[in-house]
């Protein structure tokens, strides 16, 4: 059952997110639970519950809102909440599942809106949550939620040179029950306070509350002018892009769908191709493992200090971390902090030696040295050739891992050993030249350790970056202290959603889109990492099949969006695939295969972003037109970018405008723009 203890106090009469208990009855057999919700990414790890008695339980914060939860354990086996009535069908990805239900400071949130009047408690504006305020270049951007319509004006109130000087917060969107404001100063703002006007009369909002006019003290963390706010990521699957060592890549290439084979990809491939990339306008490589590995993918990684030979040496890559700075382009790598392949020396180690040194190093669930012979036999089989025997496959792995996978075993992330290991391969590849890591299943590792990761990576600059994978929920994890940004696969479903399957209107998709800018930094904001596929997706090209109009429309939006867009290695060219592996297939090079219309406008995309600051670093804001259309709005300094879009292209609409705009696309100059797909409008300065 869950229960709410009780609500974070900010400070006096200020509060945020509700403290909430989790608690369950202990399974037979298990020897470890954890709590899976939207916070976790619906997968477990990240929040671990405790043994007390026949009980387990966990406390975490959540904000106000409806929860599906489930408890899976350690053979990744899941359970409902028994003593919760409400349940759910969700359905994820193609799969449906029930879940539990937890409903977070609804009835509460509910109740005051219909009851009217005043609700000064349910006001949230937390200092030390950087989604409320942070700086970004040279703004301080403070925000503030109240019960909706309560209030009729927030004002900001801030001193400036020894002043007090008074902006007004605009109320940014609203939702069933919330109205959601948004200050921007010039600025760096040390001091500030709220005033409400409540129609009839103005309260202060400050330090400890309502009716408090002491002034809150920030010293937020200072967001500068990195390289990946707002730039172009291109992701390179290393086996499939191109090969200069392997003389038979291009005839595996040939096989079609792609099976779960080597194909021969290697990095002196990539590093013949950065002219393309170059050409291209993108501004850093996203590489999948390229470690010595188990497997083609190399998500099993043996050593994370050791090239593949299969993809090269380390001279290659410094080869290519040298070619790609020459061309202006980052190296990112793939850095796999979850599990290892059963194959790594630490796990080898302790399967061998009783006495193992590494015995805490992953989350075994049975001594390995007490299984039957038989079991043993068959899993020393595997690591051998790399089968598994339909023995094991009818046994759950005497270890924790990753989709319980024999060929994928947990670290353990509770092990400062573990922790110390990773610091150290960081130090490494950092020390060959590389710009920042996306860590591989970061949603089902502890915020601790995802902190110290981030930390340490910090030690070399604030121009290294880390991102996170996180599959759903990504406003749930506190982006900003633990990386500086995360793949939004949430974005990715959202678009599909509205501009292909039209399950849900523009009024609908502007409020959840908003949602999510308003839940995070606004440094974080525009550095997610924006998606339209992935080495984990089915191909966009295939998704959207012959709907071209459709494809651009999404692009389009992807590239006028808040945050970094990125390219999937052959997607510029319209590469079709399937689920996994099928995703994977070699890249095209012969240009008479290409999609040549579609490279060209990605191209263009690409040089507007570059050309015009506004759309790498500008503020947002969304309008919905009608049940099929909406606008963005975008503003940094004096520029203005609106970017209009309609998913209904047979019902074309006139724009009015309030001044002369530039039709990006076309170089038309008009207050009168007419929308069938998609407009670019940058505002003339008269």
């Amino acid at each position: 059952m869950y229960k709410i203890l009780s609500r974070k106090r900010v400070r006096g009469k200020r509060y945020s997110k509700y403290v909430v208990s989790f608690e369950t009855s202990w399974p037979k057999d298990a020897k470890k639970l954890y709590l899976v919700s939207i916070f976790t990414s619906y997968f477990p790890g990240r929040y671990e519950m405790k043994k007390r008695g026949d009980k387990a339980i966990v406390t975490v914060q959540l904000k106000e809102g409806i929860y599906p939860y489930l408890f899976f354990d350690d053979k990744f086996e899941s359970y409902l909440d028994l003593d919760n009535p409400k349940k759910e069908t969700i359905k994820l990805e193609s799969k449906e599942t029930d879940f539990s239900i937890a409903e977070v400071g609804i009835d509460r949130l509910i109740n005051a809106y219909h009851e009217g009047g005043f609700h000064p408690d349910l006001i949230i504006h937390d200092e030390y949550d950087p989604s409320f305020v942070s700086y970004f270049l040279d703004y301080t951007v403070i925000r503030l939620t109240t019960i909706k319509n309560e209030v009729n004006e927030v004002l900001v109130e801030y001193e400036h040179e020894g002043k007090i000087r008074r902006v007004k917060a605009k109320r940014l969107f609203n939702d069933r029950y919330r109205d959601y404001y948004e200050a921007i100063i010039e600025g760096y703002v040390t001091k500030y306070r709220f005033l409400l006007n409540l129609g009839n009369t103005a309260r202060y909002f400050g330090l400890e509350g309502i009716d408090d006019d002491r002034f809150i003290t920030i010293s937020p963390k200072i967001s500068n002018l990195e390289w990946w706010l707002g730039c172009i990521y291109y992701l390179i699957f290393p086996d499939s892009f191109d090969s200069e060592t392997h003389s038979d890549f291009i005839e595996k290439s040939k096989e079609i769908p792609r099976r779960r084979i080597y194909l021969g990809g290697d990095l002196r491939g990539i590093i013949r191709r950065l002219n393309y990339l170059k050409e291209l306008g993108v501004d850093a490589i996203y590489l999948t493992p390229i470690y010595k590995a188990m497997s083609y993918h190399r998500y099993d990684v043996i050593d994370h200090f050791a090239i593949d030979s299969y993809l090269g040496d380390l001279e290659d890559f410094s080869e290519l971390v040298k070619s790609a700075h020459k061309n202006s382009i980052k190296i990112i790598l793939d850095l796999v902090i979850h599990h290892s392949a059963p194959l790594a020396p630490m796990f080898l180690d302790l399967i061998e030696n009783k006495r193992s040194k590494y015995k805490n190093w992953y989350r075994l669930r049975k001594d390995p040295h007490r299984l039957p012979v038989y079991l043993m036999n068959d899993f020393l089989e595997f690591l051998r050739t790399g089968n598994l025997s339909k023995r094991l496959l009818n046994e759950k792995p005497f270890y924790e891992a990753f989709f319980s996978s024999w060929k994928m075993p947990k670290f353990n992330h509770k092990n400062p050993e573990v922790l110390d290991y990773f610091k150290k391969i960081v130090r490494f590849w950092l020390d060959k030249g590389v710009d920042g890591f996306r860590i591989d299943v970061a949603h089902a590792v502890p915020d601790h350790f995802l902190e110290e990761i981030y930390n340490e990576v910090k030690k070399y600059g604030n121009d290294k970056v880390v991102i996170l994978e996180i599959s759903y929920g990504l406003d749930h994890y506190p982006l900003g202290k633990i990386a500086d940004s995360a793949m939004n696969y949430d974005l990715r479903r959202l678009i599909l959603d509205f501009f292909l399957y039209k399950k849900i209107s523009s009024h609908a998709f502007v409020v959840k889109l908003t949602q999510q800018y308003f839940s995070l930094p606004i440094f974080v904001s525009n550095s997610l990492y924006n998606l339209l596929g992935s080495h984990d997706t089915k191909r966009i090209s295939s998704i959207v099949e012959k709907s071209k109009e459709i494809l651009c429309n999404m692009y389009a939006f992807l590239f006028a969006n808040y945050g970094s867009p990125s390219l999937y290695y052959g997607d510029e060219i319209g590469m079709e695939g399937g689920e996994d592996p099928d995703c994977r297939r070699a890249m095209i090079w012969n240009e008479s295969q290409w999609d040549k219309e579609l490279m060209h406008f990605i191209k263009q995309l690409i040089e507007l972003r570059k050309r015009f600051k506004v759309l790498r670093y500008g503020f947002f804001a969304y309008e919905a037109i009608d049940e099929d259309s909406f606008k963005i709005i975008r503003s940094y300094g004096n520029e203005k970018f609106i970017a209009l879009f309609n998913r209904a292209s047979e019902k074309v609409l006139k724009i009015v405008l309030d001044s002369n705009y530039l039709n990006l696309f076309n170089n038309h100059i008009n207050s009168i723009f007419y929308l069938k797909n998609f407009l670019y409008l940058y505002k003339l300065n008269n």
